[in-house]
């Protein structure tokens, strides 16, 4: 994508994240092979805008993205067969899915298994999980195994240790503090896109679900999304894109909870509580994307304004580049664009490391 040009990652994002709002679809209860409806898909993509403190960086950064939304689109793609063997009859799992078949699902789960760390790890359990609940079908053993290889190589990878070493010299690793405050964040912004799992918290609507299959599904994987939060305590570093994956499993299991709430005919939350949200929600979406591409408007010709002059002073000592940035827009737009900028302080490490690139002592803004 670096070689040939942005808009064609563009395309590609984008299409990697509609796939993800299908898969969330599907996974969350939703019939395959037939089109989705029209509420589930808009409902998957509040969840990812609304509840998503790091939108840019999970979603739009060329990096973080191919990390965080494509490595979750594989993630899911190799659940499908497994969510689908957990929900028929286990008279009607096939013995075996052929030679071929075998490789194609081993291959599949040691890409998916080789993707990042807590993802990998969470969608590992996950397939365990729904493989065992669904009588331990042999033609999904092949995945199984091939997604532990890929996290095991994943995990034991040389680079993981030397990023380890480097955090902890660098002094950058999360103190216990912060990383209790960010999964307090986290999982504060997940509250909204959880409010249909909510009801089935009461007994009474337990007992009006058809499905109890489907309900433990659910809360099987809200309980992921939130194993997720925790496990980011022990991390090194936890920055709020480290959520993308508890994000991505609230929203299957707040998915299955409108479906299952259709199914049984359950309301539980009051038509002027829901109006309220609605409401509310319009608002944030209203003010986010304006902020967010009010933002990038102005951004781009100063953007392209410091790419002229820093093309043309390769080799120079000290460049002082314009800077003018709205702390308004920015607030506003709510994490939902740009990942970062260089700053006044010529120390500072984007400062440093674009000044490196272009062959320059210091890079200033004015």
């Amino acid at each position: 994508f670096i070689w040939q040009g942005k808009l064609l990652f563009d395309f590609a994002n984008t299409a990697v994240f509609l796939l993800l709002l299908l898969l969330i679809y599907w996974l969350g209860g939703g019939k395959r092979g037939q089109l989705p409806e029209k509420r589930y898909i808009l409902w998957g993509f509040l969840c990812l805008w609304l509840c998503n403190l790091s939108f840019a960086d999970t979603c739009l950064w060329l990096t973080a993205s191919c990390n965080y939304l494509w490595m979750a689109v594989l993630q899911l793609l190799f659940l499908l067969p497994y969510s689908h063997a957990y929900f028929v009859c286990p008279a009607e799992h096939p013995d075996r899915c052929g030679k071929w078949g075998s490789i194609l699902l081993f291959l599949a789960g040691l890409t998916a298994g080789w993707s990042n760390e807590t993802g990998g790890f969470l969608m590992l359990l996950a397939a365990a999980a729904l493989w065992q609940a669904a009588g331990r079908p042999r033609w999904l053993a092949a995945g199984l195994a091939g997604a532990a290889l890929g996290y095991l190589m994943l995990m034991l990878a040389p680079g993981n240790f030397v990023r380890g070493a480097l955090l902890q010299t660098q002094g950058s690793g999360s103190v216990f503090a912060e990383r209790i405050k960010t999964m307090i964040l986290l999982l504060a912004f997940m509250l909204p896109m959880l409010l249909p799992v909510m009801p089935f918290l009461h007994k009474n609507v337990q007992k009006m679900c058809v499905d109890k299959k489907a309900l433990h599904y659910m809360f099987f994987f809200l309980g992921l999304g939130i194993l997720n939060l925790l496990i980011l305590l022990a991390a090194p570093a936890t920055p709020l894109r480290a959520g993308f994956i508890s994000l991505i499993f609230g929203a299957i299991a707040s998915t299955m909870g409108l479906i299952l709430q259709r199914q049984g005919h359950i309301r539980f939350w009051q038509q002027r509580f829901c109006w309220l949200l609605y409401g509310l929600a319009a608002i944030y979406c209203l003010v986010s994307m304006s902020a967010a591409l009010l933002l990038e408007v102005r951004q781009y010709p100063q953007q392209m304004a410091r790419e002229e002059i820093l093309a043309a002073s390769r080799g120079q000592q000290v460049i002082v580049l314009p800077y003018e940035q709205s702390s308004l827009l920015v607030r506003l737009s709510l994490g939902h664009t740009g990942v970062g900028d260089l700053t006044p302080d010529c120390d500072d490490w984007l400062n440093r490391c674009v000044a490196r690139y272009y062959d320059l002592e210091s890079i200033q803004l004015e």
